[in-house]
C-alpha cells in the first residue's frame, strides 16, 4: 500500500534515510532525530511524500516536487529510497510506478530525478525503468571524501 506520509512514520523514515546503504546518496548529512524532523517537515511543505508499506512496515518512501514557469511540465522526483534489505523485490519500482502515474494524474508531461554519478545500483534501475541520462553536473555533491557528479535522468510520461 502507498499512502502519504504521516508525522508518526518520521522514526522509521529516519531509519531507512540514515541507514549506511542509504546515506550516502541522501540530501541531508546526518542530523540527529530533532533537527531532521525540523528539516523533513520544511520539505514536506514543498513536495508530498508518500510511504510504501507491506505487511505494516515501512519498506520506503518517495517524494514529489512540481516545476514552476517555464518547468511546470516536469516533476522532480525527490527523496526516494527502499530499506536495503528490501531492495530487489519490487518496492522501487512500484513507488516509482506509483509517482509517474500521481505526476501524470497532477498535469506533468516529464519525470526527472539527480542521481549521484557513483550509485551505481540505482543508475541501471532508473533506465531499466526507461530514464534516460540528460546531463552531468560536475562536482554537483561533497561528501567528507570529495566531490561527487550528479547525473540528471528524465523519462517523457505523456
Amino acid at each position: 500500500m502507498i499512502r502519504p506520509y504521516k508525522k508518526s512514520d518520521l522514526k522509521k523514515v529516519f531509519d531507512i534515510y540514515y541507514n549506511p546503504g542509504v546515506h550516502p546518496f541522501m540530501f541531508f548529512t546526518k542530523l540527529p532525530i530533532s533537527k531532521f524532523e525540523k528539516e523533513w517537515d520544511n520539505a514536506l511543505k514543498q513536495k508530498p511524500i508518500f510511504i510504501l508499506e507491506d505487511q505494516n512496515e515501512i519498506k520506503g518512501f518517495i517524494g514529489l516536487q512540481f516545476g514552476e514557469g517555464m518547468q511546470s511540465h516536469i516533476a522532480f522526483i525527490r527523496t526516494f529510497a527502499v530499506k536495503p534489505n528490501e531492495q530487489g523485490k519490487g518496492y522501487g519500482r512500484k513507488l516509482i510506478e506509483f509517482i509517474m502515474k500521481k505526476a501524470e494524474t497532477d498535469g506533468a508531461e516529464k519525470l526527472q530525478i539527480e542521481v549521484e554519478a557513483d550509485n551505481e545500483r540505482a543508475i541501471p534501475f532508473y533506465k531499466k525503468l526507461g530514464f534516460e541520462e540528460e546531463g552531468r553536473m560536475k562536482n554537483y555533491t561533497k561528501r567528507k571524501s570529495g566531490y561527487v557528479d550528479d547525473l540528471v535522468m528524465g523519462k517523457m510520461i505523456k
